[in-house]
């Protein structure tokens, strides 16, 4: 087997399967590195993070455990980063730069980009809009098993570097778990990380010692929130921002594909909102589902927590579903409620830290993740949360904030490429101190805003890839 590639890419998600496939297309041959399994095509399901060793008990890191990543597990939301959130977020680029990458992948995936953009929001026009992708798993989508310049080694992870000289990589050991075999790959030009937010942080930390200090600083991510159960005569004020399944006979936002939420701005502070079905009560459970199933001992009373937790929660939703119905019947509130996204402020307590004591299956240290809602940043969400309902008689207080949030899902900013000093990766996402290793994902990203990331990540991709393909003719 020819070990020899031109790039090595560390992940199959969103980023990763963009990159490999854009280089790919150039004759660029690509090793294709990914710790999941070779699952079947469709596949719905997702672990507690196989990386992680600890964390607040409601931050909930979710792995897909799939080739295509979280990209495996998304709505197919399309949101593009908007203009307001860009230039407030100190971008290390213009924005009509990565306007001109979204429409370069849109293209490629076969969407009408002026569905991604939104402009102009105000106070009297605070709407923003997505669609729905055509794909879902992107791997999938862009069919890089069939490419024949792509070598996929699934159930694998680097664990170790090899370098020419000091400051340029020429190859990487990695471990497959299938036949524990450690293969040694070469690269002639540069290795890319594309392991997402929480995977790139734990890569570099482990490969690359002496950034150990420098990485995984500033750990932002969007908490959701469901608030104000309301009925179906109030819902009725609110189809507009209204999630596409709520009401079948609606074309909801531009087309049957598209939706539109309310976007609420103050300070720098963001934050999406949608009229959602009723509130999850499965939410604790789910926490302790997630984080039970990984903990799959042998021997152990967790081997049968999944055929307990599983019927419970389908248990739970059903009368549940029975008691909001009963509720609407009689104009009590309940079958409907709004679901806020914030964006969350860098914080120097918000971090991801090597634990010295404990490896994952691959022999790499776990990581442990610390995370929280500091007191300024409750109440700028409170503050936004009174701006959305300022034209109602009702005022609606945040409770129970960790008991109810759900997060966990989209982390970011922790290796960012602003444009202040101190940061690690230049404006083309290349680590600073090394000639050939380049990052991308949502932990780049200088800050979150409220837009779901998937697609900006993959615009960051297509950017990169044009650059690499312009670098290396």
């Amino acid at each position: 087997m020819n070990k020899q590639f031109d790039f090595i890419i560390v992940g199959a998600g969103p980023s990763g399967s963009t990159i490999s496939h854009i280089l790919s297309n150039n004759k660029m041959k690509i090793a294709l590195i990914d710790r999941a399994s070779n699952k079947k095509k469709g596949k719905k399901n997702f672990i507690f993070n196989p990386y992680v060793n600890s964390c607040p008990s409601f931050y909930t890191p979710s792995f897909s455990d799939q080739l295509g990543g979280n990209s495996a597990l998304w709505h197919k939301k399309i949101y593009l980063l908007s203009k307001e959130e860009f230039k407030k977020g100190n971008w290390p680029f213009e924005y009509s730069e990565l306007l001109k990458y979204s429409k370069i992948l849109a293209k490629k995936v076969r969407v009408n980009h002026k569905y991604l953009i939104y402009e102009n929001l105000d106070s009297k026009n605070l709407y923003s809009q997505s669609i729905r992708a055509n794909f879902s798993n992107v791997y999938d989508f862009f069919n890089i098993n069939r490419n024949k310049n792509i070598k996929l080694f699934s159930n694998s992870s680097p664990i170790e570097i090899s370098y020419k000289n000091k400051n340029s990589v020429n190859g990487v050991k990695i471990l497959n778990k299938n036949s524990n075999e450690i293969i040694s790959l070469k690269v002639n030009k540069g290795i890319i990380f594309c392991a997402g937010g929480l995977g790139n942080t734990h890569l570099l930390k482990n490969l690359f010692k002496e950034l150990d200090k420098m990485t995984g600083k500033n750990l932002c991510d969007h908490p959701h929130i469901q608030l104000n159960k309301i009925n179906s005569n109030e819902a009725k004020k609110y189809k507009k921002i209204s999630k596409i399944y709520l009401f079948s006979k609606q074309k909801s936002g531009i087309s049957k594909k598209g939706e539109f939420n309310s976007f609420v701005e103050h300070d720098k502070n963001f934050c999406g909102v949608q009229l959602a079905s009723n509130i999850d009560p499965t939410l604790l459970l789910s926490r302790l589902y997630l984080k039970t199933i990984f903990f799959n001992l042998s021997g152990s009373p967790f081997n049968y927590m999944k055929y307990i937790m599983e019927p419970l929660m389908f248990i739970t939703k059903i009368l549940f579903k029975i008691y909001y119905e009963i509720l609407n019947f009689f104009s009590k509130g309940g079958k409907y409620s709004f679901e806020f996204f914030f964006s969350q402020k860098k914080d120097k307590k918000n971090m991801v830290k090597i634990n010295k004591n404990v490896v994952d299956e691959f022999g790499l240290k776990k990581i442990d993740i610390e995370w929280n809602i500091n007191k300024t940043q409750l109440k700028m969400y409170q503050r936004l949360v009174d701006i959305f309902f300022k034209d109602s008689k009702k005022k609606i207080k945040i409770k129970n904030f960790y008991k109810n949030i759900y997060v966990g899902l989209h982390p970011s900013c922790m290796n960012s490429f602003a444009k202040q000093k101190g940061n690690i990766l230049d404006k083309n996402l290349k680590l600073k101190n090394k000639k050939n290793v380049y990052v991308c994902g949502s932990d780049v990203f200088p800050s979150n805003g409220f837009t779901n990331p998937t697609w900006t990540i993959m615009t960051l991709g297509t950017r990169l890839s044009f650059y690499l393909k312009k670098k290396f003719k």
